[in-house]
C-alpha cells in the first residue's frame, strides 16, 4: 500500500471512528448535555416530562444516524480494495459528509448564538480529515 494511500485510509478511519463514538455517547448520554442546558436556559430537572422526552429522543436519533454513518464508512472501507476502488472511495467522502455537514451547521450556529462549546470542532475535525482522505489519494486505473 502506498503512502498517499495509507494517508487516506487513516483519516477515513478516524472520520469513521469520530461518528462511531460520537453516535454511541449521544445514544447512551441519560440527560442532555451541559451546552444544551445553556440553549434552553434551564437544567435538566427543570425540564418538563415531555421535553425532556423529545430531546432524548433527538438525541438519539442523531445518535443513531451518526453510529449508522460511522459503520457504513467502516464497511466502505473494508470493501475498497475488493474492487471499484473509485466508487468506494466516493462513497466514503460523500457519506461522511452529508453526515458532518448539517451537525457542523446547527453546531457553529448554536455555539454562536448561544456562546457555547458545542462539539463543531470535532465533526469540523471529521470533515477536514474526510476531505484529506479523499484529495490524498486517486487510484489509478486497474487498482
Amino acid at each position: 500500500m502506498g503512502y498517499a494511500k495509507s494517508i487516506s485510509r487513516i483519516c477515513n478511519l478516524m472520520v469513521a471512528f469520530t461518528f462511531i463514538i460520537g453516535g454511541i455517547f449521544y445514544l447512551c448520554w441519560p440527560t442532555f448535555l451541559p451546552y444544551h442546558a445553556v440553549i434552553v436556559g434551564r437544567p435538566w430537572w427543570q425540564l418538563e416530562l415531555g421535553l425532556q422526552k423529545l430531546i432524548l429522543a433527538l438525541m438519539r436519533g442523531g445518535g443513531g444516524c451518526s453510529l449508522a454513518v460511522g459503520l457504513a464508512l467502516v464497511f466502505f472501507i473494508m470493501l475498497q480494495n475488493r474492487g471499484e476502488v473509485a466508487l468506494f472511495r466516493w462513497a466514503i467522502f460523500i457519506v461522511a459528509s452529508v453526515g458532518a455537514l448539517p451537525i457542523l451547521g446547527v453546531s457553529i450556529t448554536l455555539a454562536y448564538q448561544f456562546q457555547v462549546e458545542t462539539p463543531w470542532p470535532w465533526v469540523g475535525g471529521a470533515l477536514l480529515l474526510a476531505s484529506i482522505g479523499f484529495f490524498s489519494w486517486r487510484p489509478h486505473p486497474g487498482e
